[in-house]
């Protein structure tokens, strides 16, 4: 009976690992066949980019479109439909064109998502990766800002697969270090592709996989002794990085907001050990960072076209509506830290992260009202065009009154720290009764998202979101992207302890936190997936059936869009 009952467990769980990738098939092929019968016309930044495609596939190589703000990717990867081209039926192009963003939804996204997930979750001792690995990939692809484009003719898709590709090649994902003379030229070359494709996307190619790439190589020559645990001294740290070459990366779910600066001055005084050794190894990601500041010596500036528009800014108010940003598209994933915030006699429960103290919420909103009252902007397009939903937040969450914007310093403040907070491994803490002794658990401690990740994380957004003069959900595809494949699985331990010692550790807890932990852990992936597919089929539907006119432009439709 317990063989049949483990045969049958085993058979659903293959089955309802490919379920999200089912889904992911069904919605991107209803999504592409609606569009295309419904927008026949190129629509918005299609018309420049159709238009410029259509020019490359009719071999009018000096043909280019002064309005075009990135390099010509996009276009390039296009010249295979060179022979099923027809001039006379230029519109007979629009279906095919768009299809190849469908064709990197469906299959190369996915499938790149799926190995960077698998060997992130296998560096973390985690087990049944597989599933994970599948589910993360369809959620990604899923994602809304970037599955709407999946039927449209723009650059995101395949700017974002090329990143990824790129930062496997070089091994920033994983603790398996690639090896082979083909690992420089390729990140080289790869990365390059990226590049003509959007020119921020340099500050994931060069300085996040540099970034990673420092921290495997310190890491490598690190000095024996077990890991260093959040809590050392100063003094100690200073020593221990020094002396002995001990590298201080604590798990996220242990560091408070010094242990950051630990890890940076750990990660510095390394640096000056293994300075030669780390050069050697970051010379594709310095090499791609000296072809950048020649493209931008050469053409003098970061876009190519349109530059009085897209001129790079100081836009440090960008960082706070990431934080919101990631906590209303992941909610499902952040219900942890959601029911944290609750008083602990409604829901107490071991397997719930630590509340935040009140200064890790009042110090990051205090330091946002300067940010909002000197780095908010509010660019002219985003005022103008009432076509994308960041016009309808500013007018009615930032520009409704003077004052109204200072108010979201503490929603600022709960989300980053929420956000944060779900990259902690599940751990669970020990709270039984007073008069039970408890045997703590033994064995390797869990491994997942440390300090340096997070900070290379940190760095290329603050660089991408900070220099852009616009706001647009676009430009934070890849934060979320880059944040989501570093988040624990939901219900996956990492291989340190069995059921039952769970089942201890849960233990006077309220019926109420039990049954809501139980239904996160098991159901919370597929509530994300629920949750993405019922925002695109709104976002879809107000795009293919809300249609206006502007009073400036009878005749002309215009659509609702991110």
């Amino acid at each position: 009976m317990a063989l049949k009952a483990q045969r049958r467990e085993s058979f659903t769980s293959l089955h309802s690992s490919y379920l999200p990738v089912v889904l992911l098939a069904a919605t991107s092929a209803i999504w592409f066949g609606l569009v295309s019968q419904i927008v026949t016309e190129p629509y918005l930044d299609e018309v420049f980019h159709i238009r410029q495609a259509q020019a490359y596939l009719a071999r009018q190589w000096h043909v280019w479109d002064p309005k075009i703000t990135t390099p010509p990717g996009l276009y390039i990867l296009s010249l295979p439909l060179l022979p099923f081209y027809d001039r006379s039926h230029s519109n007979a192009s629009i279906p095919a064109l768009r299809a190849l963003n469908l064709l990197c939804l469906t299959v190369f996204l996915p499938y790149q998502i799926y190995r960077l997930r698998r060997a992130l979750l296998r560096s973390w001792g985690v087990s049944k990766s597989e599933v994970d690995a599948l589910h993360v990939a369809a959620s990604v692809s899923l994602f809304p800002p970037l599955f709407f484009f999946g039927a449209l003719y723009y650059t995101d898709p395949w700017s974002t697969f090329w990143v990824l590709l790129t930062v496997d090649i070089s091994g920033s994902v994983g603790e398996v270090e690639p090896s082979g003379r083909w690992v420089g030229p390729a990140t080289v070359a790869s990365g390059i592709i990226a590049l003509a494709f959007r020119q921020t996307n340099v500050f994931w190619v060069a300085v996040y996989a540099g970034v990673k790439e420092v921290v495997r190589v310190t890491k490598a020559e690190e000095g024996a002794g077990e890991r260093l645990t959040a809590g050392q001294s100063w003094f100690e740290v200073y020593a221990l990085s020094w002396c002995e070459k001990r590298v201080y990366d604590p798990l996220v779910g242990e560091a408070a907001f010094q242990d950051y600066l630990k890890a940076i001055l750990s990660l510095g005084l390394n640096v000056v050990h293994n300075i030669v050794t780390i050069i050697r190894r970051v010379l594709p990601h310095l090499t791609l960072l000296l072809l950048f500041g020649l493209f931008i010596l050469i053409n003098g500036s970061v876009v190519l076209g349109d530059k009085s528009n897209h001129t790079a800014t100081l836009h440090l108010a960008q960082l706070l509506y990431l934080w919101p940003y990631i906590a209303f598209f992941s909610a499902p994933l952040l219900l942890p830290s959601v029911l944290s915030l609750l008083p602990s006699r409604l829901l107490h429960s071991s397997l719930l992260p630590l509340p935040p103290s009140p200064l890790a919420i009042l110090v990051p909103a205090l330091l946002a009202i300067p940010t909002i009252h000197f780095s908010t902007q509010i660019h002219p397009f985003l005022r103008a065009d009432n076509r994308h939903y960041p016009f309808y937040i500013m007018r009615y969450f930032i520009l409704s009154h003077p004052l109204i914007r200072y108010a979201w310093a503490p929603l600022y403040a709960i989300s980053s720290w929420a956000v944060l907070s779900s990259l902690a491994i599940p751990t669970p803490r020990i709270t039984a009764p007073a008069k039970r002794k408890v045997t703590p658990r033994l064995g390797a401690p869990p491994s997942g998202p440390t300090v340096s990740d997070f900070l290379a994380f940190l760095l290329p957004t603050v660089l991408t979101l900070g220099s852009a003069p616009l706001v647009e959900p676009r430009y934070s595809i890849l934060p979320w992207v880059m944040w989501r494949l570093h988040v624990p699985p939901c219900g996956v331990r990492v291989a340190a302890g069995s059921r039952k010692e769970l089942a201890q550790d849960r233990e006077g807890e309220s019926w109420l936190a039990k049954r809501l932990i139980r239904f996160w852990r098991i159901r919370a992936e597929g509530l994300e997936l629920v949750w993405f597919v019922l925002i695109n089929a709104v976002c879809g539907y107000m795009f293919l059936c809300r249609g206006f006119e502007w009073s400036s432009e009878k005749g002309a439709l215009q659509r609702f869009m991110w």
